[in-house]
């Protein structure tokens, strides 16, 4: 018969007297039963700190990474904002080469939904959560864009001279003190008419002609001064007023941006600036339908 027990004997040292220890067999799983349910204990402690040191150093770097994202969200709604303004002015911008080429072809050449810009505050706070229609929305405004531009860019090749006899650049760079249109008159303090805006600038200041052109008048004139007229053929006439020097002379033939006179007070006038009109087939027309470089205007 098997013994059911086990006798384990210790000698601390070859004079010492031995220990000895009888332990069941029983007694002896529980031990080895006790020691492997430690070991595995101790290994799964071990690795759960492990595991939760790697997850506090991940949660360490997350921090200011997603400060950085947060930043970049930011910065990407600045871009997207700033990508709508550039389509808003181009869409302006499309619109007055447009109407300088004389393109009057319906809304299928267009689109028949044309591309409008512009993000509102609220918009651009919602950017991140509708970033997909967002993109496709700048998508579709400047495949729009593209196509006005593409059409643009063949009527201009076929109405080159119409083009350079358009006027189209601000003739002298200051801000406009009086618009187009129904105004106060200044000296009879009753309403009319303003045929053309004035653009207050320093006395002296050269003013050039916004398009290519003949000079068909350049002398004085009791109320708007000294005044200089050019006829760009097609209809279009520019007049350029109180002006305190003429550079010009009737019939002189003159390019857009050559100076035609100096900034003056000149008539009836308040103080030094310049009475600027467009006109197409003896009707006067607002000048800033035709003015592209607005940054010189303010």
């Amino acid at each position: 018969m098997k013994s059911r027990f086990f006798t384990i004997i210790i000698v601390p040292d070859a004079k010492a007297n031995f220990k000895k220890f009888t332990i069941t067999k029983k007694q002896l799983n529980i031990i080895i039963l006790t020691s492997a349910i430690f070991i595995i204990s101790f290994i799964l402690l071990l690795f759960s700190n492990i595991h939760f040191l790697k997850a506090n150093a991940n949660l360490k770097k997350l921090v200011p990474e997603s400060k950085k994202l947060r930043a970049e969200n930011e910065s990407y709604k600045k871009v997207i904002m700033d990508i709508s303004k550039k389509i808003e002015d181009f869409n302006l911008l499309a619109k007055k080469l447009k109407l300088m080429a004389g393109i009057t072809q319906p809304a299928d050449a267009f689109m028949e939904n044309p591309g409008v810009g512009g993000l509102s505050n609220e918009e651009a706070i919602n950017l991140l959560g509708n970033d997909k229609n967002d993109s496709q929305s700048l998508y579709k405004s400047s495949e729009q864009l593209s196509k006005t531009f593409l059409l643009l860019e063949e009527s201009f090749q076929k109405q080159y001279l119409l083009l350079a006899s358009t006027p189209s650049i601000t003739p002298v760079r200051g801000f406009i003190s009086s618009g187009y249109g129904i105004r106060r008159n200044p000296f009879t303090l009753t309403t009319d008419f303003h045929t053309g805006i004035d653009i207050s600038a320093p006395l002296g200041k050269p003013v050039v002609a916004t398009a290519n052109g003949t000079v068909i008048f350049a002398s004085f004139k009791p109320v708007i001064g000294n005044i200089v007229i050019i006829d760009h053929g097609f209809g279009i006439k520019t007049s350029y007023g109180h002006l305190s020097k003429i550079l010009v002379q009737n019939g002189q033939k003159v390019k857009r941006w050559d100076t035609i006179g100096l900034v003056g007070n000149s008539g009836r006038s308040t103080g030094p600036h310049l009475h600027y009109e467009i006109s197409k087939n003896d009707n006067t027309i607002n000048p800033l339908d035709y003015i592209i470089d607005f940054e010189n205007l303010y």
